[in-house]
């Protein structure tokens, strides 16, 4: 064997390693539920009598709401849309990954991962 083809397995077995290390990584530090609907409820001034986001009011005004969570375990997509009494509605869709919460937009990546 020449040893260029020793450094080509050697970079093939780390990096395979590597990325094995950070779907493990990814998948320990993807924020649970409960931390998703907890971000939206301080993020969106929410006050809700139950576990998740059932039974919300904001300004005293009864919310309803219908929301998809999706949980690949290296990331987690979540979509809640809100309606207000007053007709009024707000999508929200937020990813975590790596134990931080970024708010997205509708578009082309929000689909590619949901």
């Amino acid at each position: 064997m020449k040893s260029n083809d020793k450094y080509k397995i050697s970079f093939i077995k780390t990096f395979v390693i590597m990325v094995i290390l950070l779907l493990i990584v990814m998948n320990l530090t993807r924020p649970s539920n409960e931390k998703l609907d907890s971000w939206i409820k301080n993020e969106y001034g929410l006050q809700c009598n139950y576990k998740g986001l059932v039974g919300c009011i904001k300004d005293n005004k009864k919310i309803i709401h219908s929301s998809q969570l999706r949980n690949i375990g290296i990331f987690a997509s979540y979509e809640v849309e809100l309606d207000y009494e007053n007709d009024k509605k707000t999508t929200i869709r937020i990813l975590g990954v790596f134990g931080t919460i970024y708010k997205m937009k509708d578009g082309v990546l929000w689909e590619i991962l949901n």
